[in-house]
C-alpha cells in the first residue's frame, strides 16, 4: 500500500454531489479510488451491460462443459440438442459482444 500523506477535502453542491455519487457507483470504485483515477488523468470507462455479458459467458462455458461431459461419457442421446443450444447461445453472445464494443467505441 502506498503512503498517503495528504488529505484533500472540498465541497460540492447537491447537483455536483449527486452526479459524483452516480459516477462512483457506475464505476464500482471507492470514492477515493475514483478521484485518484480522475487526478491521474486515467480514463474511467463504464460499459453498460458488461456484468450481464460476463454472466452469459460463464453460462455458455457451463453448457460447453456439460456437452463435453456427455460426449466423454458416451451419453449421446441429447448431445445434438446440447450442441444446438450452445450454438444459439454463442450467436446471442456474439450479437451482445458487438453491442458492447460499439458502446466502448462511442
Amino acid at each position: 500500500m502506498q503512503d498517503r500523506t495528504y488529505k484533500v477535502t472540498f465541497r460540492m453542491n447537491e447537483k455536483e454531489y449527486q452526479s459524483f455519487k452516480k459516477k462512483v457507483t457506475r464505476a464500482k470504485l471507492k470514492q477515493s479510488d475514483f478521484l485518484r483515477t480522475c487526478v491521474a488523468e486515467k480514463e474511467i470507462i463504464v460499459v453498460p451491460g458488461l456484468e450481464e455479458f460476463a454472466k452469459q459467458i460463464l453460462a455458455i462455458g457451463n453448457n460447453l462443459n456439460q456437452v463435453a461431459k456427455n460426449l466423454n461419457s458416451h451419453y449421446f442421446v441429447n448431445a445434438s440438442e446440447d450442441i444446438e443450444k450452445v450454438r444459439q447461445d454463442l450467436g446471442t453472445l456474439r450479437e451482445e459482444a458487438i453491442e458492447v464494443l460499439q458502446k466502448i467505441r462511442s
